[in-house]
């Protein structure tokens, strides 16, 4: 920021360049964990009853024919989704850190 400041930047060109490279790749993670929780909490909510994937879920668990099998379909969406999710903030956690794809 002061090394900014002494080559004459404006505020708003500190923050561009001096703040937001520093603090973006903490406050993405961040944003990404909490959708991560909020995927697995609709989950939960919906299967205790307030609808989404949850609520599928409760349907298709049971002793009917071919319920496990749509049970198990779910499950491995829900698993595959917060897993494509992790990955993708891996992804771009490291392309804000480091530049590049891979290290």
């Amino acid at each position: 920021m002061e090394g900014l400041a002494s080559c004459g930047a404006t505020w708003l060109q500190r923050m561009r360049y001096g703040v937001l490279p520093q603090v973006l790749p903490n406050y993405l993670s961040y944003f990404m964990l909490r959708f991560e929780i909020n995927v697995r909490a609709s989950a939960i909510l919906g299967f205790v009853g307030a609808g989404g994937i949850g609520m599928e879920l409760r349907r298709t668990i049971g002793w009917g024919k071919g319920a496990g099998h749509e049970t198990a379909a779910l499950f491995m969406l829900l698993i595959l989704s917060i897993f494509v999710i992790d990955q993708m903030s891996s992804f771009i956690r490291r392309r804000l850190v480091t530049g590049r794809d891979s290290e």
